[in-house]
């Protein structure tokens, strides 16, 4: 890749990163750069990036574990299949942290219904079983509420999307797939904020 600064190059730099998903160094190329090209405004550019304007269509906000799995697949119109291998990324995550904890290996709606559950005895008002993977602290009701809440959308959606065309042969449309997509980016977003 050749490094002479020049917002041309710029911008070749900074597609090699978006590509692969790495947001972090594409973002640092238009701080460090930029501030090396006359007439490129660093401050208005990195708010056009943080708002999505340098990655065509949904990708600017999708998590950069399904972009890496997803994009490639989706680009190429192989919409059931990029919806697939964002889940099967979801569920791999999830597998990859459950048994580092417990050293049991469990898969699909099992290992979410597992991953997300506690237990909370309401008459002494304390949580008597920890969840593996912990999403709030548990501390209010609405807390809990959010733990239960979350543990249901990660058990339904990798039964209902994990494998779209398992029990059938289904093609789905470009929106479908768009829409599936973003439920996986969001259930990757939020182990990012759990207590891993």
């Amino acid at each position: 890749m050749n490094n002479e600064i020049t917002l041309d190059n710029l911008n070749k730099v900074i597609n090699h990163y978006l590509e692969r998903g790495d947001f972090e160094t594409a973002r640092n190329y238009i701080k460090s750069w930029g501030e090396q090209i006359d007439g490129f405004n660093v401050e208005e550019e990195l708010k056009k990036f943080d708002e999505g304007g340098y990655l065509p269509g949904f990708w600017p906000w999708i998590h950069p574990d399904i972009i890496k799995v997803s994009k490639e697949l989706f680009d190429n119109k192989h919409y059931a299949d990029s919806v697939e291998s964002a889940f099967k990324e979801t569920n791999s995550r999830v597998k990859r942290i459950y048994k580092n904890k417990t050293g049991v290996e469990k898969d699909g709606h099992v290992l979410m219904e597992n991953a997300f559950k506690f237990d909370y005895d309401k008459k002494k008002m304390q949580v008597n079983e920890e969840p593996i993977i912990k999403l709030t602290n548990l501390e209010s009701n609405s807390d809990r509420n959010v733990q239960n809440g979350y543990k249901s959308i990660f058990t339904g959606s990798i039964s209902a999307f994990r494998n779209p065309k398992a029990h059938a042969n289904l093609n789905i449309s470009k929106q479908e797939a768009t829409h599936s997509i973003f439920v996986a980016s969001k259930l990757m977003f939020r182990l990012d904020d759990s207590n891993y």
